[in-house]
């Protein structure tokens, strides 16, 4: 089970590398494990107190309406380390997607625009930061949780808004 979930996870994050094209994301549609797939994320550059935005598109590759997406963001300075947030001192953020979003719909197609939160994080070292772990919940209530730390950013994969995994 617990192999299942890493690979699960893997996936998830695996296939952010090539999810614009529409072959990997059918492949995970497919696949009863992996139920978003990550297009586009990153964060911005601080703003001048400090501030930094993030942004985010997932696919819906499941077969069910999905009600929230809960995810758990950790940023990167210039050399590689994790920064925590100025004022809080959190290392790991939480922001939610609020759905509905159907089945085979990305968040830009569900809703006119790509998610983005504002002042995410507090630090003028940031440099770019990406999604560490995911909570699902869909509309009937079930939830999947995919919680390993640092999957994504200890990759080496680094993103700013610019660049899309």
């Amino acid at each position: 089970m617990k192999n299942q979930l890493l690979t699960a996870i893997a996936f998830i994050f695996l296939f952010t590398a090539c999810a614009g094209t529409s072959k990997k994301v059918e492949q995970a549609k497919l696949d009863t494990n992996i139920p978003v797939v990550i297009t586009t994320q990153g964060t911005y550059l601080p703003n001048t107190v400090g501030g930094v935005d993030f942004k985010i598109n997932l696919v819906n590759t499941s077969n069910k309406t999905i009600k929230y997406i809960d995810l758990w963001l950790a940023a990167k300075n210039r050399v590689g380390d994790f920064v925590s947030d100025a004022i809080t001192n959190k290392k790991v953020k939480i922001v939610q997607i609020v759905g509905p979003i159907q089945p085979g719909n990305d968040t830009r197609q569900q809703f006119g625009f790509m998610s983005r939160w504002e002042n995410v994080w507090y630090n003028h070292d940031i440099v770019c930061g990406g999604v560490v772990g995911v909570k699902i919940t869909y509309m009937d209530g079930e939830e999947k949780k995919f919680d390993y730390p640092a999957i994504l950013l200890d990759t080496g994969e680094c993103n700013n808004a610019s660049s899309s995994i």
